[in-house]
């Protein structure tokens, strides 16, 4: 499935989820153009900052997603990084209002990311699938249609886990 999606994108499609405070890249498949964003499997992120862990976050119970608020120190790399609590608590309402989220170069000014969550049989986000590519490739205005196109490759992924879309209320 993440080949079909850098197929279909032309972007790097990484697989993660978040373990204690931070996310970890589990799995990626690198972008077929020339120019592409490339990271280590195991490599650890930010929470505030990455398109992954909003996803994944926005789905979360209150009550976990309130305990790993409280671990975030919001430190600002970029003009874009959502640099408090409450800017990261509205956006993560909006990721939940759309099924995914964005990493606007609020962590490297020129990269762009669109996550969406993956879900277990219990409607649980156990993990995060995202493309991340240059801001000239996944503009603004564009992050939109991409986080659509991922939505039924993630559900793909989110039924091998026993996820059922209808079921879910």
């Amino acid at each position: 499935i993440m080949r079909e999606i850098r197929n279909k994108t032309g972007e790097t499609v990484i697989f993660g989820k978040i373990v204690d405070s931070k996310g970890v890249v589990l799995e990626e498949v690198p972008s077929s153009q020339p120019v592409k964003f490339l990271i280590d499997v195991g490599h650890r992120f930010s929470l505030h900052t990455s398109a992954a862990a909003k996803a994944i976050m926005a789905f979360l119970p209150d009550d976990e997603c309130d305990r790993l608020i409280e671990t975030i120190t919001f430190n600002t790399y970029t003009e874009r990084t959502l640099s408090s609590e409450f800017q990261f608590r509205a956006e993560l309402k909006e990721v939940a209002l759309n099924g995914y989220a964005f990493d606007k170069g609020e962590r490297f000014t020129e990269l762009h990311c669109v996550g969406v969550p993956i879900f277990n049989h219990r409607n649980y986000p156990v993990a995060a699938i995202w493309i991340s590519g240059p801001a000239y490739r996944l503009s603004l205005k564009d992050l939109p249609h991409f986080g659509e196109q991922l939505i039924p490759y993630a559900t793909r992924i989110s039924q091998r886990l026993g996820y059922e879309p209808m079921l879910v209320q």
